[in-house]
């Protein structure tokens, strides 16, 4: 199961770089439309919303968005994680 902040910063930027609304966990963004500039566009959205390291490598070995989803979520754990530990 995804973060759903995650799920939905992702869907946001993910919708607006590619032009759909819905999103399944198996759509693949280069099969969806998605281009080596749309990555960079999709990295920048979502590296603002959530503040995380975009996993650029997962969209281009895998590129399904359940896939991006749950390293984004990954991602956004362990620096939340890092963020409460230096603030302890």
């Amino acid at each position: 199961m995804h973060d759903p902040e995650t799920l939905a910063a992702l869907h946001t930027a993910w919708s607006a770089v590619l032009d759909v609304e819905a999103t399944s966990d198996e759509d693949n963004f280069f099969t969806s439309g998605g281009d080596s500039l749309g990555v960079v566009d999709l990295m920048e959205r979502v590296e603002a919303d959530l503040r995380i390291e975009f996993p650029l490598e997962t969209v281009f070995l895998d590129g399904r968005f359940g896939a991006i989803a749950a390293e984004c979520a990954k991602r956004r754990a362990a620096t939340m994680t890092a963020t409460a530990t230096s603030t302890d």
